[in-house]
C-alpha cells in the first residue's frame, strides 16, 4: 500500500454534544499532495464512514485544498502493473457506497479546491458547505473517462447535466455557481467559518439541516449508474 513516510493521512476528531447528535470531523491530511486520494487515504476514509455510524460526519482537507482527486501516482502505478485503473476505482466506488449508505447525515466543508473524485466527494455528502473561494472542477481530455465517475453523483444531486452547454466534464464552477447548480447548499465567506458548529448553524438557520437528500441513500437507480460509469472507466 502507497505510503506516506509514516504520516498519518486522516484525521478523525469526535464531538459529544447534549443538544444534538454526536458528530465525528473527518480531516485529509495530504496537504503537500493538495489532499488527493491515495490507496492508503482511501481505505482509511472508508473504513473511518462505516466505524462511524452513529455520528452525524464532517469531511474536510488540510491546507489549501480540499482534495484533488485521485493520487495519480497510485493511479498509473495500478495501470502499469494491472493493466487498468480498476483497483483504485474500486476503492474509490466503495469510498462513495460508504458515504451515501451512512445512516446519519453526511457533510462536505469545501475549504478550498475540488478536482475530479474531490468533487465526487462532495457530492456524495448530503449537505455541502463551501468557502467563497472553493472550486469545482471535473478534467476533460485524458482524464474525462476517469472523471466521467463523477457525474451520476452530481446529476442525482443536482438534477444537470452541467454548467452551459459543456456538460459537467472539463469544466471549472466557483463555488456560486456550484450553489446555483445545486452542489453547493450554503457558502462562508472565510475559512475560519467552516466548523462542524458553524456549518450547523448555518445549514440550520437556512433550514437545511434536516432536508431529505434529493436521491435516496442506496437509491438503486443511482447505483446502477454509478456501476455504469465506473464500468465504462475501467474497460480496456
Amino acid at each position: 500500500m502507497s505510503g506516506d513516510h509514516g504520516n498519518p493521512v486522516l484525521t478523525i476528531e469526535r464531538h459529544a454534544s447534549r443538544s444534538a447528535q454526536p458528530a465525528t470531523l473527518l480531516t485529509l491530511n495530504r496537504p503537500d499532495k493538495r489532499n488527493c486520494l491515495s490507496e492508503r487515504l482511501m481505505v482509511e476514509l472508508t473504513a473511518a464512514v462505516n466505524q462511524n455510524g452513529d455520528r452525524t460526519l464532517f469531511i474536510t482537507g488540510s491546507g489549501p485544498a480540499f482534495c484533488s482527486g485521485l493520487d495519480l501516482t497510485y493511479l498509473r502505478g495500478a495501470i502499469e502493473q494491472d493493466g487498468s485503473a480498476a483497483a483504485p476505482l474500486r476503492l474509490l466506488r466503495e469510498l462513495y457506497e460508504a458515504l451515501r449508505t451512512h445512516p446519519l447525515p453526511t457533510l462536505a466543508l469545501v475549504n478550498g479546491p475540488a478536482v475530479g473524485g474531490g468533487v465526487g466527494l462532495a457530492a456524495a455528502c448530503d449537505l455541502v458547505v463551501a468557502v467563497r473561494s472553493a472550486t469545482f472542477t471535473l478534467p476533460g481530455g485524458a482524464y474525462a473517462l476517469l472523471a466521467g465517475v463523477v457525474v451520476p453523483l452530481l446529476k442525482s444531486r443536482t438534477g444537470s447535466d452541467g454548467p452551459g452547454d459543456t456538460g459537467w466534464l472539463g469544466t471549472t464552477v466557483t463555488s456560486t455557481d456550484a450553489k446555483t447548480l445545486g452542489l453547493v447548499d450554503r457558502i462562508v465567506d472565510h475559512g475560519p467559518d467552516l466548523t462542524p458548529e458553524t456549518a450547523c448553524r448555518t445549514l440550520a438557520e437556512a433550514g437545511l439541516l434536516d432536508r431529505q437528500p434529493t436521491v435516496p441513500r442506496g437509491a438503486a437507480s443511482l447505483t446502477a449508474e454509478l456501476d455504469e460509469a465506473f464500468q465504462a472507466a475501467t474497460r480496456p
